[in-house]
Formats: C-alpha cells, sequence, structure tokens
C-alpha cells in the first residue's frame, strides 16, 4: 500500500513537499538494486542534485489533488453475467468508499507535514439523465469526507472543485461517460445544457456552505427523494 502510494503519488510529490527532497527513498533503494540486476551501468531512476534538490523542495503554493473514486475490492459472489464484463472476469466486487478521500488527505497530511491541499478534481460518471440521485449521494458522501478531514483531523484543505460543470469529451470515454452537473445535450446543435439535481444540491452546499443533517430522513431536494 504505502510502496504503491509512493510510486503513484511520492515519485512527483516527494521532491517538492517533502523535507529532504529527492525521489521517494523506497523507489530510489529498489529502482537502483534492480536496475543494476537488469545490467543497467547507472539507475533508471534520475539523483538530484544538491543544487536542484535545494530550488525543488518547498516551491508550492498548495497541492493539487485530483480524487476520484475510491474503491474496496471484495470478491465477487461468482456469477457469471449475460453481458461480457471485465469485473466479471475478474471475479470481483468494488465498493465505492468516501472515507478513502479522507485517508489520503490524511496520507498527505502525516507525510508532507500538512500542506495546503486544493482538491481539484472529485467526480464520478454515470448514465446520462436528470435525476442523478446517486450523485448526489456520491457529492455529499465525499464532503462529508473531506469535512471530517479538516474538522476532525486538522488537514489544512483550503478549497474543492468538482469535476466538472457539464458533461464533457473525456479521453477516451469520449462523450459517453457523463460526469456533469448540467447534462449536455449533444444532439442540439447549440449543446443545450440542462441542469440535473445533482446541480440544485451543488448550489445550495456552495450556497450556504453547509452540508444537509441526514437526522431526519429522507431528504428531499426539486420533489425527489435522495435514497
Amino acid at each position: 500500500m504505502l510502496r504503491k502510494k509512493a510510486y503513484n503519488f511520492g515519485w512527483f510529490a516527494n521532491p517538492i513537499f517533502s523535507k529532504r527532497g529527492g525521489y521517494p527513498p523506497i523507489m530510489r533503494r529498489r529502482i537502483d538494486v534492480i536496475s543494476k540486476r537488469q545490467g543497467f551501468f547507472r539507475s533508471r531512476l534520475p539523483t538530484f542534485t544538491k543544487e536542484e534538490v535545494d530550488m525543488i523542495r518547498g516551491s508550492y503554493d498548495f497541492l493539487g489533488l485530483n480524487h476520484y473514486t475510491t474503491n474496496l475490492v471484495k470478491p465477487g459472489d461468482g456469477r457469471i453475467t449475460a453481458k461480457p464484463s471485465f469485473y466479471n472476469d475478474m471475479g470481483v466486487k468494488l465498493i465505492i468508499v468516501p472515507w478513502g478521500l479522507r485517508k489520503t488527505l490524511n496520507w498527505i497530511r502525516h507525510t508532507y507535514d500538512n500542506p495546503s491541499v486544493v482538491i481539484t478534481e472529485n467526480g464520478v460518471s454515470f448514465e446520462k439523465g436528470l435525476k442523478d440521485r446517486k450523485r448526489i449521494n456520491y457529492i455529499d458522501s465525499y464532503l462529508r469526507s473531506v469535512h471530517a478531514a479538516i474538522y476532525k483531523d486538522n488537514c489544512d484543505v483550503i478549497a474543492y472543485t468538482y469535476w466538472t460543470l457539464m458533461d464533457n469529451f473525456e479521453w477516451m470515454r469520449g462523450f459517453s461517460e457523463r460526469f456533469g452537473l448540467y447534462e449536455t445535450n449533444y444532439s442540439t446543435p447549440d449543446l443545450k445544457r440542462i441542469p440535473r439535481l445533482s446541480a440544485s444540491y451543488f448550489e445550495r452546499v456552495a450556497r450556504t456552505g453547509c452540508l444537509d443533517d441526514h437526522s431526519s430522513s429522507p431528504r428531499n431536494y426539486d420533489g425527489m427523494v435522495i435514497l
């Protein structure tokens, strides 16, 4: 787990945010040894000079974090679906766990001495349609995870941006992915944008600065019951 974080995250963050600078020690040790065994005359992982370390270390205003979905992986139930599926082939069940964002923010706090963090992207794609109750539940759950990280754990999160305002072209997925608070109608010449239920929810949170009290359930947005 920590090794994976070092390779996926620390590779880029460590030179800037760590006290020592340079690449994560676990990367340095492993790649140096592996490179030697593979016959390379020097490590495949470059080495910073002291001047480079001093120049790069601490050269930030904030840490920008893109965090979309944390998955808890469990064994599948063994059923074979009629439609081919990568995850059915794998035989696992993925469960979205918003507390993964809180854990990530705390890992950043402990590892890099609590830098100011801007959550630059956080979002999820669902099927098209305006009654996106699942997206509201997603945003609400992740915002509560961020709230807990700030007020219970003292993580220095200074801003949050939902990804994205409206449906857009999404890399290899093209226009099939639907991330937006506003639905884009691709069949109209003007690409009409129509607010989803999640747009009303997010506007309310942004305007009031408050999350709903879940003590009185179910909640209601624009006449739609949110389960």
